[in-house]
């Protein structure tokens, strides 16, 4: 379903501007081989990202799956998973091209064949990936609400990248009615905020949630349900989103237990989100939120024969988390216990004491930057220190 022309055609006038340099940018990018310039790479990156959020707002489909796979080659480019050869950029810049022509003839789209372009990006993914992150690839999670609603179903690879850099997840679920419109916002500008401090994974607008006059289940509440990755945290989030405290349910704790996963094809994350607020006004709960979640294991397909004749395996029982999970206090050893009383040493060179040393201190200072444009309500400075943040702690992880 499309929204109003007014916002379409400013969706199809930023995703225009993201394009303008497409071409030279990759050629670029291709010239450059192993030697990358991430800058560059993370500006078509973002690109990409930001064409495949907005399209997924407004319902563009097939704008949305394709760029989606665009964004996943950049991804693998910038993680150095994938040198930029002349054939991987030839790939990439030929479904760029046609995004550029489906943007022109955005009322049509949805119709518009993507499959050539889908199967190229697709090809390319898979040949560059491990034994393990096939088989991740493979495994799908099913994200569903407490109603039993699949929200989102993605692949376990497509969460653990959207998990890089110490990324948390979190599955949002603004009110386009209450949250949007009657505070005065424009929904591009609510997805642009989120992308400013944090990655949109996946967004959907659920209009069946409304009902009908017919049958007599009719809503004022239109759900935008959006599955976030951000390094921002959890007691900070709701005011850098202005969203409530109990609209936002931290999925990391849920989404742990690879050994207990890993014979899994498809698991489940199921959120109970509880009943919406009555108050939609109401200040900001100070509060953390709690969320209960389940996480159930399909059994392993039966054309794998077991290994030995062992007994029954004991059945499987979901699991009931709630979150945000505190961390548990640390106990010390118990009197007697076996614990590593070996000295343990690591030699690290002087030099990258140093730089991790001043990315700490420059982590703290955006920190502080942050939480005082927070506290000053500025939104330009939250996003700025926001972005701060989120670079330190790149630059952290590649050190």
């Amino acid at each position: 379903m499309m929204m109003d022309d007014e916002t379409l055609q400013m969706y199809v006038e930023e995703a225009g501007e993201h394009l303008e340099d497409i071409e030279s940018d990759l050629l670029a990018i291709e010239q450059d081989g192993v030697d990358l310039d991430e800058e560059l790479v993370n500006k078509v990156f973002r690109a990409a990202h930001s064409i495949k959020g907005g399209a997924g707002f407004l319902g563009l489909t097939a704008i949305k799956e394709l760029s989606h796979k665009i964004e996943n080659i950049l991804d693998m480019v910038r993680n150095r998973q994938m040198v930029p050869t002349p054939d991987i950029v030839n790939v990439v810049l030929l479904a760029f091209d046609y995004l550029n022509q489906m943007l022109k003839n955005v009322s049509a789209s949805n119709e518009m064949d993507i499959a050539e372009h889908l199967e190229a990006l697709e090809g390319l993914a898979t040949a560059n990936l491990t034994a393990s992150e096939q088989e991740s690839a493979e495994n799908q999670v099913v994200i569903k609400d407490a109603d039993n609603r699949e929200v989102f179903t993605l692949s376990e690879l497509e969460l653990k990248q959207a998990q890089k850099g110490g990324k948390y997840l979190y599955l949002l679920n603004y009110d386009l009615i209450h949250d949007v419109q009657q505070q005065g916002k424009n929904p591009l500008e609510i997805i642009k905020g989120l992308q400013d401090s944090g990655e949109v994974v996946e967004l959907k607008v659920d209009f069946l949630a409304v009902g009908t006059l017919e049958d007599g289940k009719f809503s004022n509440r239109l759900p935008l349900d959006v599955l976030y990755a951000s390094i921002i945290e959890p007691d900070l989030l709701p005011t850098l989103l202005d969203l409530k405290a109990e609209q936002m349910f931290p999925l990391d704790d849920q989404l742990k237990s690879p050994a207990e996963q890993s014979a899994a094809v498809v698991s489940e994350v199921e959120v109970k989100v509880g009943e919406p607020p009555k108050d939609v006004l109401e200040p900001v709960l100070e509060s953390e939120p709690m969320a209960k979640a389940e996480v159930s294991s399909a059994p392993a397909p039966e054309s794998k024969p077991a290994e030995a004749p062992a007994s029954p395996a004991p059945e499987k029982k979901n699991k009931e988390i709630t979150t945000p999970a505190k961390p548990a206090a640390k106990k010390s050893p118990a009197a007697g216990q076996a614990a590593s009383s070996q000295p343990e040493s690591v030699r690290v060179h002087v030099s990258v004491l140093d730089q991790l040393m001043t990315l700490a201190g420059e982590l703290v200072l955006a920190r502080n930057q942050m939480m005082q444009a927070i506290n000053s309500g500025d939104r330009s400075d939250r996003n700025a220190a926001a972005q701060r943040v989120d670079l330190v702690t790149s630059e952290l992880q590649e050190a």
